[in-house]
């Protein structure tokens, strides 16, 4: 207070001393003396406390606050990222915290999931990922939850939320997933239900293999598609239901099954021939012996180990026919060859000798400046003969040219079978005779055994293989049905065979590590040869090559 009054003196004093400068100042008049007056200092208000500064978090905090309704998702969660990058200690990350995650239970899984893809570290990629996987929870979601909550503790184990995520995947897996339990979708009843019937015989080969390897029960859930696509949907549905870790087939009603399996994130194989299947997404695989399997099969067998470079086709006007036609001719492309002929005969043909004379250059006549130049000792030999002999022996010194050394026939064995000898009739002759697994039918052998000469016939299943493991199941599926199994039997059994061998295998806990490890280029050993899954899904399997001896199919040694 004192330094108050007197700061108060100086100021007045240096006033006057301002004012009076430049002026010559008179002694004043000593004024009468007065007895002293007490000084009372008056009463001063005390200062009023200056306002803390907010600290630049705060500030920022009130922005988002305010722009929380008004602005762009994205900018808010940009401003909420560099709240919690200045936040300096746990207090205030855990305000910042408590802002964002009321914030992000306010906004849609879409919005979210667009963000997060698009924005990269830009956001709080771990509160986002923590609150999409608890949204997908409480949609009943549980395969999306499981994979975003997955992904979230394996990219920030150190978050707040970690430890609750854990406990919650623990949660969802085990509600999610039974490591012993697998679905299976054949048709039993309706159009198709002959091949669903095949299937389930290997299918109980199987379970019962399978429960004796792991020493438990291995369970194998049944459902009829009934050849139709709707119900194929509602079996899917009904089976994730049923928290199987993942499902074999269907065999007919693969796309709809598909879709809806992929969708869900259930792991499925599919039995079926289309490759397009395996492309639906990366929970769906087939295992399959398809067209492009077996164009590829016959034509390296036939190029690297036979050695042939020049092909021809027969094919008939079909949806079969011209797929492997094509497959075919693109397949000998890639490997170096030459298709020098391709013919096309309609479905209901049985005498095909246009089209083997098409292929031989018969058909056509052959122009003049095309035909070979007579010498001048022919020309004398043949000025005294009758015309209409040399007509005949002109004709008959007509051959067909075969400049080819394999003959590739994507038909059925009963139209092989009238084919073969219409083929020799016309002196085509020497040629490898390729054909397809329909071909491995008994049909053929009793129709054109003496023709069926040097054929070579792809399959994926041959009872009597080299392989033990086939000529084990084959025994073991006659023993059980009664009958030797074929290629339907033998695929369905290593289709459940590889699901379960694989959901066994320690580390796979969830649909999302199986479909994983389905992947992961990993090649099965199996009843029907060797097999691994492409980049698409689609089996590659390693098939067995067959010919004709003795009246019967016999593997071809390589």
């Amino acid at each position: 207070m004192k330094n108050r009054v007197v700061v108060s003196v100086v100021l007045v004093l240096a006033f006057m001393l301002t004012a009076c400068a430049g002026k010559k100042i008179l002694p004043e008049p000593e004024p009468p003396v007065t007895p002293p007056v007490e000084q009372v200092e008056e009463p001063v208000e005390p200062a009023q406390p200056t306002e803390p500064e907010k600290p630049e978090v705060e500030t920022l905090l009130d922005l988002v606050r305010t722009l929380e309704e008004t602005a762009d998702l994205a900018e808010v969660l940009r401003l909420y990222n560099a709240a919690l990058k200045m936040a300096a200690d746990e207090e205030r990350v855990a305000e910042v915290r408590a802002g964002l995650n009321r914030f992000l239970a306010t906004r849609e899984n879409e919005s979210l999931e667009a963000v997060l893809q698009s924005e990269g570290d830009l956001v709080p990629r771990g509160a986002m990922m923590y609150r999409l996987g608890l949204n997908y929870a409480n949609q009943n979601k549980n395969q999306q939850a499981v994979d975003m909550l997955s992904a979230f503790v394996r990219d920030y184990p150190d978050h707040s939320d970690a430890e609750n995520a854990g406990e919650i995947l623990l949660l969802l897996k085990e509600h999610l997933f039974k490591k012993s339990t697998v679905g299976c979708l054949l048709p039993l009843s309706g159009r198709f239900s002959v091949f669903g019937e095949r299937a389930l015989k290997g299918v109980e080969l199987a379970v019962r293999d399978l429960s004796r390897e792991y020493s438990q029960n291995i369970k194998v859930i049944i459902r009829d598609t009934r050849s139709g696509d709707g119900q194929a949907v509602s079996c899917v549905e009904d089976l994730a239901a049923q928290r199987v870790a993942g499902i074999a087939g269907p065999i007919i009603t693969a796309g709809a099954a598909g879709l809806k399996a992929q969708e869900m994130g259930v792991p499925m194989i599919a039995l079926t021939q289309k490759s397009q299947i395996a492309r639906t997404g990366e929970y769906v695989f087939s295992n399959f012996l398809t067209p492009e399997i077996q164009a590829r099969a016959l034509v390296s067998y036939a190029t690297r180990v036979l050695g042939v470079k020049r092909f021809a086709m027969l094919y008939p006007e079909d949806r079969y026919g011209r797929t492997y036609m094509n497959l075919f001719w693109d397949r000998v492309d890639e490997m170096g060859g030459e298709i020098v002929g391709a013919e096309s005969y309609g479905n209901d043909k049985t005498d095909f000798s246009d089209a083997i004379k098409k292929l031989t250059g018969l058909y056509y006549p052959v122009p003049e400046d095309l035909k070979p130049k007579e010498d001048g000792e022919d020309l004398l030999r043949n000025l005294g003969e009758d015309a209409v002999g040399s007509k005949a022996q002109e004709e008959e010194e007509e051959k067909p040219i075969v400049d080819f050394k394999a003959v590739f026939i994507p038909d059925a064995p009963s139209k092989v079978g009238m084919i073969l000898p219409q083929l020799v009739y016309h002196d085509v002759t020497g040629c490898y005779l390729l054909g397809t697994n329909i071909w491995h039918d008994p049909i053929l052998i009793d129709t054109a055994r003496r023709y069926a000469k040097k054929t070579v016939i792809t399959d994926g299943f041959f009872v009597g293989s080299r392989n033990p493991e086939a000529r084990r199941f084959a025994e073991d599926f006659r023993s059980l049905h009664g009958q030797y199994p074929g290629f339907i039997e033998a695929a369905a059994y290593d289709t459940i065979c590889m699901m379960v061998r694989t959901v066994m295998e320690p580390g796979v806990d969830s649909r999302t590590s199986l479909m994983e490890a389905l992947s992961g280029r990993r090649v099965y050993e199996g009843v029907t040869g060797r097999t691994l899954f492409d980049q698409d899904g689609n089996a590659r399997k390693e098939l067995v090559f067959l010919t004709i001896k003795k009246g019967e199919f016999v593997e071809i040694t390589r």
